[in-house]
């Protein structure tokens, strides 16, 4: 199987500068005229964590470029991503080969049905659980990684959207259905994305194999695949497309870091799956793996979707979906 070769750069840091640079700008521009308001969101009501500004839905009607809660100024802390150093958990941005980009940059919708879930906490850590592994505090759940995703992916030349509402109030077992409302008020003001990702933090489970894999900045989380059949539903996923991209996508992951994807795990749920065009599950890390681990995956993560939605599509049937180890 051909893969396409990555390298490492750190020319990225200057591009990535003025894009931190006019995005700053952006924003106080917009807190001037707004004066200083929170945000509308046309999420539905109560599905954002109190006392935030600016969070939630990322768009206000008529979608606009994703906002970042995590910017300098808004947490009193920075995305992991800056002007000074892009990387996650120290781990230089890989690049696609020269020459290869995109006609027109793909857009894809980052978002999380479960969206406190959060990590084994790390030294210094100090923030607000509402149960073990859980908590409402973005900067250190699945949002932070999504935010980190969604900026790397930026990097790559891909229009990445972040989607922070949180869909697990009132409760956790009826998460689906409201980040489905999420999607389809997306769909319902005329926005067309390449790729759904709802990004999510596995739950560890014991004898399923290494929990991290090494790489030059330290220990990387592993990253899964999850693919729904929509058993149950009269309206389906379409499942081989989803698999072919997750397994593609899979295959670049080792390719470009050996070991880092578990695989691509078919489940019967439908997942919100149905949604739009190419739609993707994916797990990074599980509550066993820290906060950094987890970023330690996102730059192999970013660029494996990237090289995915750049290959063009493989006629004939798809490869077998694997559990992984």
């Amino acid at each position: 199987m051909i893969h396409i070769r990555v390298v490492k750069a750190g020319e990225i840091a200057v591009a990535a500068a003025l894009l931190v640079l006019l995005a700053v700008i952006g924003v106080l521009i917009a807190q001037a005229l707004g004066g200083g308001q929170a945000l509308e969101t046309s999420a539905p009501a109560g599905e954002t964590p109190p006392g935030w500004q600016g969070s939630g839905s990322a768009w206000t009607g008529a979608v606009e470029e994703a906002q970042s809660v995590f910017s300098a100024g808004v947490l009193g802390e920075g995305a992991l991503f800056t002007a000074g150093n892009l990387r996650a958990g120290g781990e230089a941005l890989p690049l696609r080969a020269e020459g290869e980009g995109f006609a027109a940059p793909p857009r894809v919708l980052v978002y999380h049905t479960h969206t406190c879930e959060s990590y084994e906490r790390e030294p210094g850590q100090d923030y607000l659980e509402s149960e073990p592994w859980r908590t409402e505090d973005q900067r250190y759940s699945v949002a932070r990684v999504g935010e980190e995703l969604c900026l790397a992916l930026r990097t790559l030349g891909v229009e990445a959207v972040h989607d922070t509402t949180n869909h697990e109030p009132p409760a956790l077992n009826t998460a689906y259905a409201r980040s489905l409302e999420t999607l389809a008020a997306y769909e319902a003001a005329g926005e067309r994305f390449d790729l759904l990702v709802d990004l999510h933090r596995d739950a560890w489970v014991e004898g399923e194999g290494a929990n991290t894999v090494e790489t030059a900045a330290g220990p990387a989380a592993r990253v899964l695949f999850l693919i729904g059949q929509g058993e149950g539903f009269s309206v389906k996923p379409d499942t081989e497309a989803n698999a072919r991209f997750a397994l593609l996508s899979a295959d670049r992951l080792n390719a470009g870091q050996p070991g880092i994807c578990r695989g691509v795990l078919e489940k019967s749920g439908r997942y919100n799956q149905h949604m739009g065009g190419t739609a993707v599950l994916v797990e990074v890390g599980n509550n066993r793996n820290t906060l950094s681990e987890a970023l330690r995956a996102v730059p192999w993560l970013a660029q494996a979707l990237a090289d995915s939605l750049l290959a063009e599509p493989e006629p004939g049937p798809i490869l077998p979906v694997s559990a992984g180890g």
